[in-house]
């Protein structure tokens, strides 16, 4: 999993990966720390911010199993499908499936037409329907990040501008 600055993992992104959110919309510490074998207050003190009783990092035996689940969850059709369900499930989830929202993306990314490239690194902002989140949704679960890209590759040429292409990914934020 992608190290955080200072070369440690990205425990949260790992959680999130592995676990999903909770009906809150918090990290599922509650599961987390049933399948990791710890309780949720050690899960819940991996992701404290400094100067909350925090743990730096799980034993190395326990971070190995909490990066096999994370990866295990991003690579496997049956873990994007236990991600998504736990995403539909919750309270965001449910608004972005009735109501619709936006993705934010950043990266390099712009047009090419007639041979020539207008790519960049930028933020653009795409509207979603209630059907085309179910659309991304259901790109993502099927085919993962290959098939991730080409949805949104496609929605952008016809959403944005047309021929409009995704060279590299930084951030990404789904919201309402």
């Amino acid at each position: 999993m992608t190290p955080q600055a200072g070369g440690r993992p990205d425990l949260k992104g790992m959680l999130l990966a592995a676990y999903g959110l909770n009906r809150r919309g918090g990290l599922d510490t509650a599961t987390a720390a049933k399948d990791l074998g710890v309780t949720q207050r050690t899960v819940q003190r991996w992701v404290a911010s400094a100067g909350h009783q925090r743990i730096a990092a799980p034993k190395r035996d326990t971070l190995s199993a909490l990066m096999k689940k994370a990866r295990q969850a991003a690579t496997t059709q049956r873990g994007r499908k236990a991600a998504l369900a736990a995403v539909r499930a919750s309270k965001q989830g449910k608004a972005l499936a009735n109501h619709g929202g936006h993705i934010r993306i950043r990266g390099h990314q712009g047009p090419s037409a007639a041979g020539k490239t207008y790519k960049r690194d930028r933020e653009i902002r795409l509207e979603l329907s209630p059907s085309e989140v179910e659309a991304m949704w259901s790109a993502y679960e099927q085919g993962g990040d290959k098939a991730f890209s080409s949805w949104i590759t496609d929605h952008a040429d016809i959403q944005y501008v047309a021929g409009w292409e995704f060279e590299r990914i930084d951030e990404m934020h789904l919201g309402r």
